[in-house]
């Protein structure tokens, strides 16, 4: 096992229930955050944005490594934060649809997004943006979705 799987098992914000395994885990896919370059008449704009752009990248990259999104073999795990940890679990029995969306830059690089509508009245619906290997976490879905699960039903976990 990877050390950063390892890391993720062994961190306290996820609680894997007995002989469950976690299957894949990965962040956002880093294409979005792709900056751009301004050529031309407004060639000094970018000295001008250069501390601008900086914290924003700064930001976006933070957003980036602190977002995850786990497949176990009985739920799919997100989880988001640094300080505050906004946790939610839904196991694969409680998923009544899969929405998917592809927008065409996405298709080109290979993302897209996934939404897991549960039945249940609250918001514990799951959205994954930016997902790489889309059609690999849908099948993941699909797949473990007989499995038998003493993990708990949906969970909002909010620290």
């Amino acid at each position: 096992m990877k050390s950063e799987e390892q890391a993720i098992k062994n961190s306290s914000w996820i609680s894997l229930a007995d002989n469950e395994n976690v299957l894949a885990w990965t962040h956002p896919s880093v294409f979005p955050y792709v900056p751009f370059i301004i050529e031309g008449q407004y060639s000094l704009l970018p000295l001008i944005a250069i501390p601008v752009g900086i914290m924003i990248f700064a930001l976006e990259y933070i957003k980036y490594i602190t977002k995850f999104y786990i497949f176990t073999d009985r739920r799919v795990i997100t989880k988001r934060g640094i300080v505050s940890h906004s946790v939610r679990k839904v196991r694969y029995e409680n998923i009544d649809k899969k929405r998917k969306n592809f927008p065409l830059i996405g298709r080109i690089l290979g993302f897209g997004q996934l939404k897991l509508v549960t039945a249940t009245p609250d918001s514990s619906d799951i959205d994954m943006t930016y997902l790489p290997a889309m059609k690999e976490a849908a099948e993941l879905i699909a797949n473990n979705r007989g499995n038998d699960d003493n993990a708990g039903d949906v969970e909002l976990q909010e620290d």
